[in-house]
């Protein structure tokens, strides 16, 4: 029932950007006394091990000796007097913080563990999905771990009822061991009238990759938080999200990336439409530790705004406690060229047509990837709906 703090800025900022941080406020979809529906296992390769309901404090066991490490590596960071502490507390730091730790824990609701197998290098894919509709709201944690070696692609989809007026809530950690790598991809697909939050964070060690795709087409308000600690050496992070915000809709973006280890890389991209009345938050920041020498963050947000009467705010930042790393950022925010319009309108289009075409290929761009012919084919289906 309280009013949430989500999505908060590492470093507060001047307060009448109004980006600091987000309120969440679970009350207005009345969800306190209905029950709530788990993400449901579509497929789980043999080679997967899987555990259902495991308590906060197995979670805790779990990430006990990746904490201890991260410790004794920022032991001799100098925090900024304007540092947000809040949610240092966090088993695993995670975009939106720790106010949906506390939110889950309230709730009762515990967490799915997915394990891969050590020298895990299978291609088959661990499918979850999640539906909201008249018989339950949808909270689910999740907790990824991909041990050395290995490999691992998880894919999960949520949808919902056209007039659902829930709640779909997710909260996804991981850890990536050394020389290892975890594709996760998430599709929000959800109807116009929904709440949906989705908390991720997690760790990468030596040499691990982890490479995030993540689709937001749907929703009322949507509140979107991840956070990645490239904790060992040559460790990566590749995060590739699009979106596409329309009538009275809101969503709210904290991406955080920290860099501990040497010669660590992080990429962000940020890529999406606004229509009509929308309205989108964006935080971006790079955090370059100390001895995180020879690493490189790049960060970019891509905007387009289709409608006078949209609301658009961004606000990319780097920090640096480290002398010798490279880090870019940026948002770009525009409206469509009128000569790619006319161009395209000589080879036959209209001016609707051309407009539409170039609308989807920003979003094709982050979902030609995903290796699920039918998910795919669905996105589409939503994107055609939309425009």
């Amino acid at each position: 029932m309280a009013e949430l703090i989500v999505n908060e800025l590492p470093v507060r900022t001047i307060n009448k950007l109004s980006l600091n941080e987000e309120k969440l406020n679970i009350e207005e979809k009345s969800v306190d006394n209905t029950r709530y529906n788990d993400i449901k296992i579509v497929h789980m390769p043999k080679s997967v091990e899987c555990i259902k309901e495991i308590s906060n404090d197995c979670v805790v066991t779990i990430f006990a000796k990746i904490n201890e490490k991260i410790s004794k590596k920022n032991i001799e960071e100098e925090i900024p007097n304007n540092s947000n502490l809040r949610n240092s507390n966090q088993v695993v730091r995670t975009g939106m913080g720790i106010d949906i730790d506390e939110f889950f824990e309230k709730k009762a609701i515990r967490s799915l563990l997915i394990k891969a197998k050590e020298n895990h290098l299978e291609k088959d894919v661990v499918r979850l999905s999640a539906k909201a509709d008249e018989y339950g709201n949808v909270l689910s944690r999740q907790v990824i771990i991909v041990p050395d070696n290995s490999s691992l692609t998880v894919i999960m989809d949520y949808t919902s009822e056209d007039n659902f007026k829930g709640l779909v809530g997710i909260s996804t950690r991981f850890y990536v061991g050394k020389n290892s790598e975890l594709t996760l991809i998430k599709t929000q697909l959800l109807g116009n009238k929904t709440l949906h939050f989705d908390d991720v964070g997690g760790v990468v060690d030596d040499d691990g990759h982890v490479l995030f795709k993540q689709i937001e087409i749907g929703g009322q308000k949507s509140y979107v938080g991840v956070y990645n600690t490239l904790l060992g050496d040559r460790s990566k992070s590749t995060n590739q999200t699009g979106y596409i915000v329309g009538k009275d809709e809101k969503l709210d973006f904290n991406y955080i990336s920290v860099q501990n280890g040497e010669n660590t890389e992080s990429d962000a991209v940020y890529r999406g439409v606004l229509l009509d009345n929308a309205r989108k938050n964006w935080r971006g920041t790079i955090d370059f530790r100390k001895g995180s020498k020879d690493s490189i963050g790049d960060e970019n947000e891509d905007t387009l705004l289709l409608s006078e009467n949209v609301e658009n705010r961004s606000i990319p930042i780097i920090l640096c406690s480290e002398e010798k790393v490279d880090g870019h950022h940026g948002a770009t925010i525009g409206q469509l060229s009128q000569d790619m319009l006319f161009y395209m309108q000589t080879r036959g289009l209209t001016k609707q047509e051309a407009g539409k075409l170039l609308i989807k290929a920003r979003i094709d761009s982050i979902v030609r990837d995903i290796p699920d012919e039918k998910l795919v084919k669905v996105i589409e289906n939503k994107l055609e709906n939309i425009l």
